[in-house]
């Protein structure tokens, strides 16, 4: 199936290959969940455990009961939990945006702009200590 051999469409139409492959790309998990004989309906159950976990590492799946556990080594030398990183942040001087510079897998850069509509100063400490 095309979505385990790493391949995405970009917006320009080419086929990008990528290794490890991102463990919320739809496509290619359930290819590989295909691929692999397991049941699609174990997609959910890992995103799920995922983000309600939030589990550092594709590993800490393990011990979710409902997922097989052969499907965890090979998770994971397929897939990660995240593929791209943030390069920069810039707040404007009046903070009411962010720009963020995203470095995906590929090399590729995405710029975002984050408008602060009555949020909070995004430059202030989200968990600051109330005991200095």
């Amino acid at each position: 199936p095309e979505g385990t051999g790493g391949g995405l469409t970009s917006m320009s139409g080419k086929r990008r290959r990528l290794d490890p492959l991102p463990i919320f790309d739809e496509s290619s998990l359930l290819g590989f969940l295909d691929e692999h004989g397991f049941k699609q309906v174990h997609a959910q159950t890992i995103w799920t455990n995922i983000a309600k976990r939030k589990v550092s590492s594709l590993s800490e799946l393990d011990n979710v009961r409902s997922i097989p556990k052969k499907l965890i080594p090979l998770l994971e030398e397929s897939f990660a939990l995240t593929t791209s990183t943030v390069e920069d942040v810039k707040h404007s001087n009046d903070c009411g945006s962010t720009k963020v510079l995203i470095r995906l897998q590929d090399g590729s850069k995405v710029e975002s702009v984050i408008m602060h509509f009555g949020d909070t100063n995004p430059t202030s400490d989200p968990n600051p200590n109330p005991n200095p």
